[in-house]
C-alpha cells in the first residue's frame, strides 16, 4: 500500500500522539496510586492509637511505604526521561526520511536551472514526491530536446544567411564592378 507524504505525516502525528497519551496514562495511574499509598499511611498513624510496640512497627511500615513511593517516583522520572528520549529519536528519524527525498529534490532542481539537462533524479518513496521526481526527469529530457532543436534551427538558419550574405556580396561586387566599367568608358570619350 502507497502512503502519502500526507498519510506519512498525519501517521507520524497520531503515533506521537498515543505515545504521549499512554505516558500521561502511566503517569496518572503512578501518581494516584502513590497518592493512595499516602492516604493509607497518613490513616494508620491516626487512626492507631497502639502500644508503643505497635506504633514502631507502623512507624516502620510507613517508611517502607515512603521510601517506596520515592523509588516508584524515581522509577516514573527515568521512564519518562527515556521515553521522551526514544521519542526525540524516533521523530528524528521520521523527520529525516521525509526530508531526504525533498533535499534532493531541492538539489536537482536547481541542478536544472543552472542548464545541467543531462541529470536525472531517483526517488523511490511510492508518493507524491517520487511521482514529482518523475515529472522533473521528463522536463529536463523535454527541455533537453527543445534545446537541441532550436540550436539546431539557429545552425541552419545562421547557415542559410550565410549563404544570403555571400550571395548579396558577391552581386553588390559585381554593381561595384559594372559601375567601374560603365564610368571607364565615358571617360574615355
Amino acid at each position: 500500500m502507497k502512503l502519502s507524504l500526507k498519510q506519512k505525516i498525519i501517521l507520524s502525528i497520531l503515533g506521537i500522539i498515543a505515545f504521549f497519551g499512554l505516558l500521561a496514562t502511566l503517569t496518572t495511574f503512578f501518581i494516584t496510586r502513590n497518592t493512595f499509598i499516602n492516604l493509607k499511611k497518613q490513616e494508620l498513624l491516626t487512626t492507631v492509637t497502639l502500644q508503643s510496640h505497635e506504633t514502631n512497627q507502623i512507624f516502620t511500615q510507613s517508611q517502607n511505604l515512603t521510601s517506596f513511593a520515592a523509588e516508584q517516583a524515581l522509577i516514573i522520572a527515568a521512564f519518562v526521561f527515556f521515553a521522551a528520549l526514544t521519542a526525540t529519536v524516533v521523530i528524528s528519524a521520521l523527520v529525516s526520511n521525509f526530508l531526504k527525498p525533498l533535499a534532493k529534490l531541492k538539489e536537482f532542481s536547481l541542478s536544472l536551472s543552472q542548464g545541467h539537462l543531462d541529470q536525472q533524479i531517483k526517488i523511490t518513496t511510492g508518493d507524491e514526491l517520487e511521482d514529482l521526481a518523475k515529472v522533473l526527469n521528463s522536463m529536463a529530457k523535454n527541455l533537453k530536446t527543445s534545446r537541441m532543436d532550436i540550436e539546431k534551427k539557429i545552425k541552419d538558419r545562421t547557415a542559410q544567411l550565410e549563404k544570403l550574405n555571400q550571395a548579396m556580396v558577391g552581386r553588390e561586387l559585381k554593381m561595384v564592378e559594372l559601375k567601374k566599367k560603365i564610368r571607364q568608358p565615358t571617360k574615355k570619350s
